[in-house]
C-alpha cells in the first residue's frame, strides 16, 4: 500500500505514523503493570519518585499523528463519499454475520488485501485505525470510517488530539 499511496499519506499527514505501526516492539508485562502502577487517576499522570510526568500533545507528534487538519467528525458531505462509507458499511455488516458478531480484524484484512477492490485503500486505513490508532477489543468500528474515507483523500485530519483522549480514557479505565 506504501507504494501506492505514500504521496497521499503525505498529503495526509499519516505516513509517519503508519510507517511507526510497522515497526515490531516485543510486549513486556511487568513493564507495562509498572508503569501503570505509577498511573494517577485524580491528576492524570504518572508519579515518579523524582516528580509527575504525563501523556502530552507533543508526545503524539513524536509518534506521527497531526495535531492540525480537520476534525476526527467531520461529515461526508458528497454523494461520492457516502457512498463509499455504504460500501464499507455493508462489507462490515456481512463480516459481523458470524458466531461473534463481530468484524475483527483478521476477517476485515482477509476480505480486502489484494482484493483489487476499488475501496481497497479506505478499507486498509480503517484496518489501520481500528488496529493501530483507536484499537476496540480487536474489531472493525464503523465510526472510525468517515475518518479512513477523508485520510484516503489526503485530507489531514487533526488525529493527535483524538488519540491523546483515547489513551487517556483507556487509562483511566
Amino acid at each position: 500500500m506504501a507504494s501506492l499511496h505514500e504521496s497521499t499519506w503525505k498529503k495526509a499527514g499519516i505516513y509517519e505514523a503508519i510507517l511507526n505501526s510497522t515497526y515490531s516492539i516485543q510486549r513486556q508485562d511487568d513493564l507495562v503493570l509498572g508503569l501503570a502502577e505509577k498511573w494517577c487517576p485524580e491528576t492524570k499522570s504518572l508519579i515518579f519518585s523524582w516528580g509527575e510526568a504525563t501523556i502530552t500533545l507533543e508526545d503524539m507528534i513524536i509518534f506521527g499523528y497531526s495535531v492540525l487538519g480537520s476534525s476526527v467528525f467531520s461529515p461526508l458531505e458528497t454523494d461520492e463519499l457516502k457512498s463509499t462509507a455504504e460500501k464499507l458499511n455493508r462489507t462490515g455488516t456481512e463480516l459481523r454475520r458470524n458466531a461473534w458478531n463481530i468484524a475483527d480484524y483478521s476477517l476485515w484484512k482477509k476480505t480486502f488485501m489484494d482484493s483489487g477492490s476499488e475501496i481497497e485503500h479506505e478499507a486498509f486505513l480503517v484496518f489501520w485505525l481500528s488496529r493501530f490508532v483507536f484499537p476496540v477489543s480487536y474489531k472493525i468500528v464503523k465510526t472510525i470510517f468517515p475518518i479512513a474515507i477523508h485520510l484516503a483523500r489526503g485530507t489531514r485530519i487533526a488525529l493527535a488530539p483524538a488519540v491523546l483522549a483515547h489513551v487517556y480514557r483507556d487509562l483511566v479505565c
